[in-house]
């Protein structure tokens, strides 16, 4: 897939809550293709800055809902995939590189109240060797860690149909401490 001018687009334009909201498409992928997605660059005060990316069915159902139906992975999708700002995933994605990282966790924070971490048995987003690594992070840190994983369920264990799991689980843990 080539790199595009984004000079040499069609400029879109749709109106936002803060103004108008143009965009520039630097790759749109191809239906039913794995390439299947959308990015942009967005027009904010008159000049573009800010990267928008937009996953695919495909990828959302790999990444968010692979836990669930197709019927209910559709219906996540139609609901919560939206185009967003790419900067805090760059942000992330490099917080290793960056000293000055607005992505970087104080985990010896002495002020930091207890933490639960809630992993998906079958997240592909953030596995739990991910969050397994973050919960021995977080055991610097003076302030009480927990973690505990979820089986059966992915990323969108919040937003899907098992949410009251996750709540009852959250809820249970917060009421120790209040």
């Amino acid at each position: 897939m080539p790199v595009v001018d984004p000079d040499t687009l069609k400029l879109y334009t749709d109106d936002h809550p803060t103004g108008a909201l143009a965009q520039r498409y630097l790759f749109v992928g191809d239906d039913l293709t794995p390439e299947n997605f959308m990015f942009s660059i967005a027009e904010t005060c008159g000049r573009f800055q800010m990267v928008r990316h937009r996953h695919s069915f495909e990828q959302f159902r790999f990444a968010f809902a692979n836990a669930v139906s197709e019927e209910e992975a559709k219906e996540l999708y139609e609901t919560f995939a939206v185009p967003a700002p790419g900067a805090p995933l760059f942000q992330a994605a490099a917080a290793n590189l960056n000293p000055w990282t607005e992505a970087k966790v104080d985990t010896e924070n002495p002020d930091r109240g207890p933490l639960l971490i809630i992993s998906g048995e079958k997240d592909h987003t953030v596995p739990w060797a991910i969050a397994n690594a973050s919960f021995h992070q977080q055991q610097k840190n003076p302030g009480l860690t927990e973690i505990v994983e979820i089986k059966g369920r992915g990323h969108a264990l919040t937003i899907d149909s098992g949410w009251r799991e996750v709540a009852t689980t959250a809820l249970e843990f917060v009421k120790r401490f209040v």
